[in-house]
């Protein structure tokens, strides 16, 4: 696998599972949360765990989103992250 996917793989999952905002249905924000693909991607190659993930996916939508954010939700997506395989 090769960046490019894995990149592609996150793009799918914060947009289409995690969507804080709500969003996936506009064709036109279809790139609202590509400022967090290489993060997490980071964190992916780096080895950290769902939790490292989770706490990052929870920073966004709390701290820097200013939403009230869905513990449960983060954790989820946190973990099907996670699973995407990683090699570069």
């Amino acid at each position: 696998m090769n960046n490019r996917i894995l990149y592609e793989q996150v793009r799918a999952i914060l947009l289409n599972e995690w969507d804080p905002i709500g969003i996936c249905d506009l064709v036109e924000a279809k790139d609202e949360y590509d400022a967090y693909i290489q993060p997490i991607c980071e964190l992916l190659y780096a080895g950290k765990g769902v939790e490292d993930i989770y706490y990052y996916l929870h920073w966004v939508a709390t701290e820097y989103m200013y939403l009230d954010g869905d513990s449960d939700l983060d954790h989820r997506v946190a973990e099907k992250l996670f699973c995407l395989p990683k090699t570069h």
